[in-house]
């Protein structure tokens, strides 16, 4: 028997990769997940400055996040999953705001603002959302890959004369920042999938922070933090994995292995692996994210829970939301507290500013959507290098393809992460489960046979 120092290592502690180690763990493996930071959760992390909680990360959960709200309840935090409401405006060059209700799609079709063709091309949207509908579900690849014929921007044009009038006074902005990039130039899989997961389900929130999710998690595997990964090798059917570990460098083997890291990071980590693998990873794009929080010294009401801003400056927020609105618990009750998404471009270098910079940026926002009494307490500002997985025409074939490659694959390494199945932590998650299904089948074949066999009700060869 080959020794080894751990059954099945999952690289990252993000929502894919705890995923990954607690489908490992149901399926009789002994996963050890070593995580590089010292938190676990990726971007659902939160940060506590004082009373305020802040999410600090890129997306809301949605209503169609069945998975994630699964997992919630079997831990314990149903009760703390609440749905809410969530209104967006959407502020024209004149300073005039659209207000959009999610799950109420009406307030698109009746707005005598928007053209009338624009409202016709919205219902032909709809009326595809229903076709497709079966097609996108989080987490399934092939069925976005089906759609990935086209870019949204050649897609709305086919509508008639009111889609590209749609895309840039609706969808454009009020998706932008939900994919991290313009979704004109996106896969049109990229509209339908996020239309039906975001606009139709609505929204919830983590009362109390949305890290409880993957610290809980965490609960029931054995995770090292502060440990970076150098390198994942592969041994004839084992796996060698260098680490640091207390600043000295040391090498663990294990039986199999999860790469549950953004893509380009996973190729780095996995130089040996085959190549029509690490060039599917290395071409994954990502948009750059800077999220300021600002903490305010009064209650801030406004009419919407969210702005954005209809037009083509890149140095306009992506978003602007009241948490408090949507979180009451986040803040005191007589306080506010505001999220700003930019988003890095060439155009606007939001990565190059100093947290100052940002943060004046930030505040002069928040005074163009309200006039409100107070100052600020405090500004708080993270960046994501990795944001959003960005998706161009192509991209889901590319991925498709990729997983049915992984499918009939048989090395002891496997690869997870929203990168791999859409904008959504859902996605992540539902990566991180599938990597772990894949590796079991691979670790254990004559297990993974019979158990098929008996799923179907079929006999068993005798010993």
């Amino acid at each position: 028997m080959r020794s080894v120092d751990a059954d099945v290592i999952v690289v990252g502690a993000g929502v894919a990769g705890l995923a990954a180690a607690l489908r490992l763990k149901d399926s009789g493996r002994t996963p050890l997940v070593l995580e590089a930071g010292a938190m676990v959760g990726g971007r659902m992390t939160s940060r506590r400055i004082g009373p305020f909680t802040i999410d600090c990360g890129v997306a809301l959960p949605t209503r169609s996040f069945t998975r994630m709200r699964a997992l919630g309840a079997r831990f314990g935090l149903a009760a703390r999953a609440k749905n809410i409401p969530f209104t967006l405006g959407i502020q024209d060059a004149d300073g005039t705001v659209r207000a959009y209700r999610a799950r109420h799609f009406e307030d698109i079709l009746l707005d005598r603002r928007l053209p009338l063709a624009a409202r016709a091309a919205f219902m032909r949207i709809g009326l595809d959302l229903i076709r497709f509908d079966h097609r996108l579900q989080l987490g399934d690849v092939n069925g976005a890959a089906l759609l990935d014929s086209e870019d949204t921007a050649s897609y709305v044009r086919r509508l008639g004369g009111g889609g590209d009038e749609l895309l840039a006074d609706v969808l454009g902005p009020g998706l932008r920042a939900a994919i991290g990039t313009e979704l004109g130039s996106c896969s049109r899989a990229v509209l339908f999938s996020v239309a039906r997961n975001t606009m139709r389900p609505g929204f919830w929130i983590m009362d109390g922070g949305l890290d409880q999710f993957p610290n809980a998690l965490a609960q029931f595997v054995e995770v090292r933090r502060s440990t970076p990964v150098l390198e994942v090798r592969t041994s004839g059917r084992s796996v060698e994995i260098d680490i640091i570990e207390r600043e000295t460098k040391r090498t663990l083997r294990a039986n199999g292995a999860i790469v549950a890291v953004p893509g380009p990071e996973a190729a780095r980590l996995c130089p040996a692996a085959p190549r029509w693998l690490c060039s599917v990873l290395e071409r994954t794009t990502y948009s750059r994210i800077a999220c300021v929080f600002v903490g305010w010294t009064t209650r801030i009401a406004p009419a919407c829970t969210g702005y954005v801003w209809k037009g083509t400056d890149a140095a306009k927020p992506a978003s602007l939301e009241f948490e408090h609105l949507r979180s009451p618990g986040c803040c005191p009750h007589n306080r506010s507290l505001i999220s700003v998404y930019f988003i890095d471009s060439p155009d606007f270098r939001c990565f190059a500013m100093s947290d100052d910079e940002i943060g004046a940026r930030a505040i002069k926002s928040i005074r163009e959507i309200v006039h409100a009494d107070g100052d600020v307490l405090f500004i708080y500002v993270t960046r994501w290098r990795y944001g959003l997985a960005t998706f161009a025409v192509g991209r889901f074939r590319e991925l498709a393809s990729l997983r049915a490659r992984l499918d009939a694959w048989h090395g002891p390494v496997d690869f997870c992460g929203d990168y791999l199945n859409g904008i959504s932590s859902e996605g992540a998650l539902c990566s991180g489960e599938q990597a772990a299904r894949r590796l079991v089948r691979r670790l254990a074949p004559e297990r993974w046979r019979e158990r098929a066999a008996i799923t179907r009700g079929a006999a068993l060869p005798s010993s």
